[in-house]
């Protein structure tokens, strides 16, 4: 359904750009008796696809059936326009389309276009173009949202919230519910980025019953939203909760499996057992997220040569390069190019220093290089930054708490933590197994060269 949408979009574009209609069919692949059909009628999308955006936004919670009752069309009518509003997977390659449009003006045009695709760096700086009369509320939503992952200053900030706060209350009150939704993830995911943890999980408790009602896709953010709460404030029964609900769905669902795939990826992955995150195949994952995972996973596995070589030219997101920039300095680290991993770390930090969540990230590091140089009292007062900043949630916290005080008791069950503890109170040899097992090689690395008990680890160098 979405091809044929992007094709007749094409189809309206290169005719708008003085294409006849043979050069248009040759380009296009689609039929000139088609061609002229497209060109005549003007229609782009299906001809319900707005009754059920609609019907969306009104009833966010209506299963199919209903749905489908109600509009007077077919379940599986309304099943392959969940998948042209949902698109979560694929695409790439067609921001020119939009930003063609609205470069000439086709605001509205523009507009719907980019309703259907990936939300991107490029397709941010188009939503900018376009006047604010003409932006739909998904891409007001992905406006504001865009100015945090695209790099929002620090004084910035208090400006962005009453800007989302305002939205959200307009989406209450004109009754467009699904954008409401929308718009209060994507508000708690930034405010997750600040590190207001306990902001997030006061707004996340009052509308968690919704979460399961919801469409899927944006059910599967929520979710992912609950377990990295349930990480950082260390509730390792609720967390195992959440990522059993969504793992055990990745392979018996037929739809959204990608989706379903990165959530259960990413929870597995901050959890720390790698090795169950490699039988996951990334193909179908859309980056920059496949690249982040594949790097990490890498490094994790003690593969830090093919760490470094990796290929991130195509990531344009400051605050993915910065993650990259970070993972591919551990592995310089590992190497022994210091001077390499520090310039490159830096040069991606300042791009993205109005974030706590990166500033944490960055202390995470410097503490590690400054602990490999053997300047323990330097690595420590970046471990104090850390434990200062998130305030001792989230596992890194637990673990500056516990390196600080040298009491294993602040650390929680998640398997990263545990392995601390195991480091921290000299077994060794479980603490290999541990790491062997769930291939935290790096961890193995990174625990006990801050711990001060750096241990041999064959990384394949």
């Amino acid at each position: 359904m979405r091809e044929k949408v992007i094709r007749r979009f094409k189809v309206k574009v290169l005719h708008q750009k003085g294409f006849n209609v043979r050069d248009i069919s040759e380009r296009t692949g689609v039929h000139p008796r088609t061609v002229r059909k497209i060109l005549s009628s003007g229609r782009l999308f299906p001809s319900a696809y707005e009754r059920v955006v609609m019907d969306l936004e009104r009833f966010p919670f209506s299963t199919v059936e209903e749905r489908a009752e109600r509009l007077g069309v077919s379940k599986g009518y309304v099943s392959r326009m969940y998948k042209l509003v949902f698109f979560t997977e694929g695409g790439g390659g067609e921001e020119w389309m939009a930003e063609y449009l609205a470069d000439r003006g086709f605001y509205e045009l523009a507009a719907k276009l980019l309703e259907i695709l990936p939300f991107s760096y490029t397709t941010f700086g188009i939503i900018n173009s376009i006047p604010e009369v003409h932006l739909t509320p998904r891409l007001k939503i992905l406006k504001l949202h865009g100015q945090v992952v695209f790099g929002v200053s620090a004084c910035g900030w208090e400006t962005y919230r009453e800007n989302f706060h305002g939205l959200i209350e307009d989406l209450k009150r004109e009754g467009l519910w699904l954008s409401y939704y929308h718009a209060l993830y994507t508000y708690m995911n930034a405010l997750m980025l600040q590190e207001m943890w306990q902001e997030v999980y006061e707004m996340a408790s009052g509308v968690e019953d919704d979460f399961a009602l919801l469409p899927t896709p944006l059910a599967l953010n929520f979710y992912a939203i609950m377990g990295k709460l349930a990480i950082t404030l260390g509730y390792h029964g609720k967390f195992r909760e959440i990522l059993s609900r969504v793992r055990h769905k990745v392979g018996r669902r037929k739809t959204f499996v990608h989706l379903r795939k990165k959530v259960a990826l990413d929870l597995i992955v901050s959890d720390g057992k790698y090795s169950h995150a490699t039988r996951y195949s990334l193909k179908g994952i859309r980056e920059p997220d496949a690249t982040l995972l594949r790097c990490l996973l890498l490094l994790q596995m003690g593969k830090v040569r093919e760490v470094v070589r990796e290929d991130v030219s195509h990531v344009g997101i400051p605050l993915y390069r910065f993650y990259l920039s970070v993972i591919k300095g551990y592995a310089r680290l590992v190497l022994g190019y210091v001077s390499n991993a520090l310039s490159d770390v830096g040069k991606a930090y300042r791009r993205v220093d109005g974030l706590k969540s990166a500033k944490n990230f960055y202390y995470q590091f410097m503490a590690f290089y400054e602990a490999k140089m053997g300047r323990f009292n330097r690595s420590q007062e970046y471990i104090r930054g850390i434990l200062g900043m998130s305030k001792g949630y989230g596992i890194m916290g637990r673990v500056a708490k516990a390196l600080l005080t040298r009491r294993t008791s602040h650390l929680s069950g998640f398997t990263r933590e545990k392995l601390l503890k195991l480091i921290m109170e000299d077994k060794v040899e479980e603490a290999l197994h541990k790491a062997k097992r769930y291939a935290m090689l790096f961890d193995l690395s990174y625990f006990s060269t801050l711990a001060g008990k750096p241990l041999r680890v064959n990384f394949a160098l």
